[in-house]
């Protein structure tokens, strides 16, 4: 019974944090700034990402959070968090 409830809270909260993303990334302007010009080491970046070769890629993400610990004069190399497991 207990886990079937944390089971419940945890839909509604995953459900509330994404309408609250989907309404608050209709007020962004993604233009302000581009992440492959304007990085700085240790940031925290989330942008727009279509992949190139997405017809070949099994998933890719359409939205990256990633700390920049590269950069290159035509971009940068980092670490998306989405991708970071965690020990279970």
């Amino acid at each position: 019974m207990v886990a079937i409830k944390r089971d419940r809270h945890k839909k509604k909260g995953l459900e509330w944090f994404f309408n609250e993303l989907r309404k608050a990334s209709k007020d962004i302007n993604y233009n302000a700034y581009n992440p492959t010009s304007d990085p700085f080491i240790g940031g925290l970046f989330a942008y727009l990402y279509d992949a190139k070769t997405k017809d070949k890629l099994p998933y890719w993400d359409k939205l990256p959070l990633v700390i920049p610990f590269n950069i290159y004069d035509d971009g940068f190399i980092g670490i998306n968090l989405h991708y970071a497991s965690r020990k279970r």
